[in-house]
C-alpha cells in the first residue's frame, strides 16, 4: 500500500472452514466444538439442544467463526496482551467464552466451554459421521478483545494462521485487512484504494458502523396512506358542512354572525376527526399487534418484538383533526344563504 499511502498498515486474515482429512486433502471435513456433558455423536440431531455446539467451522452464526492470521497481525489489529500473544504462539486458541444473547438482540447464541484450558472439537463427514475427536488447548479472552478488531457476531475465536496449519484445518475467505494508523479510513483514501485494487480484481469495502438508509418504499407507502388520510378527511367535512348549510341559513337569518357558524362547523369536524383517528388507530393496533407478536416469536421460542410507530401515529391523530377543522372553516361561506321553511 505504499504507493497509496505509507502510514496504511495490512494485515491477511482468513477463516477456519474445516479440517483435512488424511490422505484426502480434498475433502475437508465439518468441524465442530462439542461442550461437556454433550455427545458428539448426536450434535447434528434434531434434538440436540443449542448449549451442547459453540466454535465451528466455516461461516456460523454469533460467537462461531475462528479467524486466522499471523501472530503479529492478530497482536496489532486485536490489541493483544503479551499473555495472550505467548498463547497464539504456542498454538493456543483465543476463546470468548461468554454466554447468552449478543447486545440487544433477542436470539440465544452459541457459547463454548473451556474446560481444563481445553476445547474440544469433533471431526464429521459428509454424512454427519463422527470421525475424530481433538482436544485443542485454549485461553479464555474477555468480549472485548474481539470486539477490538471483529464482530462477535461472526467470530468467537483468534488463532494464528501456522497453528491451524499445524493441525490440518483448511483455511479460507482470506481478506487483506488495511487499517490506518491515524484513524478510520476516509472516503478520499477509499477512493485511493479503490483505484489501486479494483483494477487487479480486488473488492474494497470500508466498515464504518451503522448507517442509516432511505426506503423510498417504506415511506412511499407511509405517505400515500397518510395523503388518502387527509384526502378522506377533508372530503368528509365538505359533505358534513354541506349538510350543515341550511341550519347554518338559519342560524344567519335570527341574526348569528358568521365567524359562530365557522366555528360550530371547525369543532364538529374536528371532533369528527379526532374520533376517527383514535378509532383507526385502535383498530389498527388490534389488527398490527398479534401479526406481528406471531411474525417476531418464532412460535414463542423468543420474546416477540411490539415497537409501536408512536410519532405517525401522533401525527395522524393531531393532524387529521386539524385538517379537518381547517376545511371546515374555509367551507363555510362568509355570507349563508338564508334558507326558507314554509310552515
Amino acid at each position: 500500500m505504499a504507493g497509496v499511502d505509507g502510514n496504511l498498515l495490512t494485515a491477511r486474515t482468513a477463516w477456519v472452514e474445516g479440517s483435512l482429512v488424511a490422505g484426502d486433502p480434498g475433502q475437508p471435513q465439518s468441524l465442530v466444538a462439542v461442550n461437556p456433558g454433550c455427545d458428539p455423536e448426536l450434535v447434528f440431531a434434531v434434538e440436540t439442544p443449542m448449549e451442547c455446539t459453540g466454535l465451528r467451522g466455516g461461516h456460523g452464526g454469533p460467537r462461531e467463526g475462528m479467524l486466522a492470521a499471523s501472530t503479529d497481525d492478530l497482536v496489532r489489529l486485536f490489541g493483544l496482551s503479551d499473555g495472550q500473544s505467548q498463547a497464539l504462539r504456542a498454538g493456543f486458541l483465543l476463546v470468548d467464552a461468554s454466554s447468552g444473547p449478543l447486545g440487544t438482540s433477542r436470539y440465544r447464541a452459541s457459547a463454548t466451554v473451556v474446560q481444563d484450558g481445553q476445547v474440544t472439537f469433533a471431526r464429521y463427514d459428509d454424512l454427519a459421521t463422527l470421525t475424530a475427536i481433538e482436544q485443542v488447548p485454549a485461553l479464555v479472552a474477555p468480549p472485548e478483545v474481539i470486539e477490538r478488531g471483529a464482530s462477535r457476531h461472526r467470530i468467537g475465536a483468534l488463532l494464528s494462521t501456522d497453528a491451524a496449519q499445524a493441525r490440518g484445518w483448511t483455511l479460507g475467505s482470506w481478506e487483506l485487512r488495511v487499517l490506518a494508523a491515524d484513524g478510520p479510513i476516509g472516503a478520499d483514501l477509499e477512493t485511493r484504494l479503490a483505484q489501486v485494487l479494483e483494477p487487479a480484481g480486488f473488492r474494497i469495502y470500508v466498515e464504518r458502523g451503522w448507517q442509516p438508509s432511505v426506503e423510498p418504499l417504506v415511506w412511499g407507502i407511509t405517505g400515500t396512506l397518510v395523503l388518502l388520510a387527509v384526502v378522506a378527511a377533508a372530503m368528509s367535512t365538505v359533505l358534513g358542512v354541506a349538510e350543515l348549510r341550511p341550519f347554518l341559513g338559519t342560524f344567519a337569518a335570527v341574526g348569528a354572525d358568521p365567524v359562530l357558524s365557522r366555528r360550530l362547523a371547525s369543532a364538529q369536524a374536528w371532533l369528527l376527526g379526532v374520533v376517527g383517528s383514535v378509532l383507526g388507530v385502535m383498530v389498527g393496533l388490534a389488527i398490527g399487534a398479534p401479526l406481528a407478536i406471531a411474525s417476531t416469536s418464532h412460535l414463542g421460542q423468543i420474546t416477540p418484538v411490539l415497537a409501536l410507530p408512536w410519532q405517525l401515529v401522533a401525527a395522524l391523530v393531531i393532524g387529521v383533526p386539524l385538517v379537518a377543522a381547517g376545511v371546515a372553516a374555509v367551507s363555510v361561506p362568509a355570507h349563508p344563504s338564508l334558507a326558507r321553511r314554509l310552515a
